[in-house]
């Protein structure tokens, strides 16, 4: 388990929640799951109901999106960043695919 220091730390790495209070991390904090993936696992695939925000605390991952050619590699996030903030906000169905490239959590 993470303790509370590195998530507020990770949390506060993110432009997102920099400057939020004290009061909304312990929250963050309080209402989120903290959960691993081994590399090459699929955090996120696409076409998936966007129901939540990652906030990868270690490691990396790679974003694709599926297409007509191909699996099309879109970029690679590096901890501590926010993934999938988009489609949450808008209530939109996933359109890229996140695959853990190491391991993290």
């Amino acid at each position: 388990m993470i303790d509370s220091t590195a998530l507020r730390a990770a949390i506060r790495a993110t432009s997102a929640f920099r400057d939020i209070s004290e009061a909304n991390v312990t929250y963050l904090i309080e209402s989120g799951e903290v959960r691993s993936f081994d590399a090459g696992s699929i955090v996120v695939a696409q076409g998936d109901s966007s129901d939540s925000v990652i906030l990868l605390l270690s490691g990396e991952v790679i974003i694709t999106a599926d297409s007509k050619r191909g699996v099309i590699p879109i970029s690679t996030l590096h901890a501590p960043c926010l993934v999938g903030e988009m489609g949450a906000l808008a209530q939109l169905r996933r359109t890229a695919s996140v695959r853990a490239c190491s391991p993290y959590v």
